[in-house]
């Protein structure tokens, strides 16, 4: 990472890289060769720099639900046995909600179906919506041959439903989580493996970029395989910190240093972390 980081260098703005105080670089570039470096390497030896991405998102932008008290969809799923920490995270998310009443709305094995009924409940006015979930292939056989003449969906999916069901959640059905009228929440974060991924052959379109494209201000995401002990931060430092005010760059750049503390168990997910 750090070899890589001098390279990464030279397409940012020399400006961008000079030591004078607190700077935000922006990465929003349509080059799916340069959409996928880890450019976020490049805090690593500057505490004053935050990296974020942005895409195109619609016009005008979509209703937000803002709350004077934040209330949090946390969704989990844990189908044909593929387990998550979802005890620990919910524990983690009562530790600065907990005193409020309805704060946090809890459903788990959720399906596509659970998460769009939940989220177009018009009484419900989410501020926050939380998934905690593994990505998985989008093809049933990975070593389907690629279609090169045609559009492919992206290579990860959501993995929805109980035990007995498996439902891969695309990208398209992200999009259509949200009715139009429904607001969207001021911050999506999705503890997923490779929900942020890049891949320059298949397509361009994450996870992630399915939320931000279909209006939601903030989406965080992991470009590459996500730690549990990663995820774990996901809630107790980006999510506590912007519910209570923080403005979410900084809490995004808090997350990281916290990662980068911890680096022998979460490894890269402070570079992975979007």
């Amino acid at each position: 990472l750090q070899q890589f980081a001098a390279l990464l260098g030279e397409f940012v703005p020399a400006p961008a890289l000079e030591k004078n105080g607190m700077r935000q670089l922006e990465i929003v570039t349509q080059a799916l060769e340069l959409a996928q470096l880890p450019f976020e390497v490049l805090e690593e030896a500057d505490e004053d720099l935050i990296v974020t991405r942005r895409i195109r998102q619609p016009w005008p932008t979509p209703a937000i639900s803002r709350r004077k008290r934040p209330r949090v969809l946390y969704a989990w799923a844990e189908p044909r046995r593929m387990q998550v920490p979802h005890e620990r995270h919910r524990r983690l998310l009562d530790e600065y909600l907990g005193d409020w009443d309805d704060a946090i709305v809890e459903v788990g094995n959720a399906s596509l179906e659970d998460l769009t009924r939940h989220i177009r409940d018009e009484e419900a006015g989410f501020s926050h919506i939380y998934v905690l979930a593994h990505g998985i292939s989008a093809k049933d056989n990975p070593s389907e041959r690629l279609k090169l003449l045609s559009e492919s969906e992206p290579s990860t999916c959501l993995a929805l439903g109980d035990g007995n069901q498996l439902q891969r959640c695309t990208t398209t059905d992200l999009e259509n989580l949200f009715a139009e009228g429904t607001p969207r929440p001021e911050a999506f974060v999705l503890a997923t493996c490779d929900s942020g991924e890049v891949n320059a052959i298949e397509s361009g379109g994450t996870l992630a970029h399915a939320l931000h494209r279909s209006g939601v201000p903030v989406v965080v995401a992991s470009q590459f395989e996500l730690t549990q002990a990663g995820a774990d931060r996901l809630v107790d430092v980006f999510l506590q910190q912007i519910m209570f005010g923080e403005d979410p760059r900084k809490a995004l750049q808090h997350c990281r240093q916290r990662l980068r503390q911890s680096a022998d168990l979460t490894y890269y997910d402070r570079v992975a972390v979007v």
